[in-house]
């Protein structure tokens, strides 16, 4: 959460609380705009609860070699370069386990929904068994694999609005969405602060203030996205 007297907006997105905050309190409104129109193009390209995004029709031709947007492309080098530096900790391939384990729609309903399932341990397919090729953009997903942008689209989709608002109004940005947080261009005297507490929800709660020149920050937990079956 923002601290500051910076000029702020604040709006839902990808199943979490979008803020974007600039320099220029004038150009508050087409930052606003810019951001909505960029989570807009992310959500369609890498959700996985859209029947029609290009995500889930990618989703649903195994085995096939697509030709993917420059966006998706794009989201899935992410996603695999995460994969790659991390060991395979960070793995787009636990799609299918995600839907097992019931998280297969937007959170809110996940948490309402209460369902119960018989929990099995297996490895997820392993990312490498993901074929892209980003200069066609094509892309093959082997059968019996489902992919899950989750654990990286989102601090894409951060960086992508930061550097998207700055170049639309002549201004410093940060965005946030969630615990994902990108800047872009010359940050305020002091730093971007942010107040990092526990669950967002409750910005009055015990926690503490950084500030941030640059980059970004993500923070995490388990208070807020979590759910009892």
């Amino acid at each position: 959460r923002l601290v500051s007297a910076l000029a702020t907006a604040t709006f839902p997105a990808l199943g979490t609380t979008a803020v974007v905050a600039v320099t220029l309190p004038g150009a508050l409104a087409r930052a606003e705009d810019v951001l909505r129109d960029e989570l807009a193009a992310i959500d369609a390209a890498c959700s996985r609860f859209r029947d029609d995004s290009e995500l889930s029709r990618l989703n649903a031709s195994p085995g096939e070699v697509i030709e993917v947007s420059a966006l998706l492309a794009h989201a899935l080098a992410v996603a695999l370069g995460a994969a790659a530096i991390t060991g395979g900790d960070v793995d787009p391939t636990v799609g299918r386990a995600m839907n097992e384990l019931g998280y297969d729609r937007d959170f809110r309903l996940v948490e309402r929904r209460g369902a119960s399932w018989i929990v099995r341990v297996e490895p997820a397919p392993g990312w490498r068994s993901v074929l892209l090729d980003t200069r066609t953009r094509r892309v093959r997903v082997p059968r019996g694999v489902s992919l899950d942008l989750g654990a990286t689209a989102k601090a894409l989709a951060a960086d992508r609005g930061a550097a998207a608002v700055t170049a639309a109004i002549g201004g410093a940005a940060l965005v946030g969405l969630g615990g994902d947080v990108a800047t872009a261009g010359r940050a305020p005297d002091g730093g971007w602060p942010i107040r990092v507490v526990e669950d967002h929800r409750h910005p009055e709660a015990e926690g503490q203030t950084v500030a941030i020149r640059g980059g970004g920050l993500a923070t995490s937990s388990t208070t807020v996205r979590r759910w009892s079956a």
